[in-house]
């Protein structure tokens, strides 16, 4: 597969910022058909659809309330059968928290 992706979402108070860089070998056939983001089950606009090789940007959230745990989840699907997936939490607990994601 030669999808490559780097996603990170950080915590500071109650903001939330999201960056991504997600790229398939421009000598392959395999393209980025969706790309999703979800902070706290709110899908962040990562403006990424189909047919693109690359995909790069941020988006930044609020947080309801960042005293409590906060999920991260993001799919990516290409045009090949293979589906790339993960989460995280933003733990409340912490004032500032990261969750990294690398593929």
């Amino acid at each position: 597969m030669s999808l490559q992706y780097t996603i990170k979402v950080s915590k500071d108070h109650a903001q939330v910022t999201a960056t991504w860089d997600i790229t398939t070998d421009m000598s392959d056939t395999e393209s980025i058909s969706d790309f999703t983001l979800k902070v706290e089950g709110k899908a962040l606009n990562t403006q990424c659809s189909g047919g693109n090789k690359a995909c790069k940007g941020a988006d930044y959230a609020t947080l309801t309330n960042p005293t409590a745990d906060c999920p991260v989840s993001f799919v990516i699907l290409t045009n090949k059968p293979d589906v790339r997936n993960g989460s995280d939490v933003l733990r409340g607990e912490k004032t500032y928290d990261d969750a990294d994601f690398f593929g």
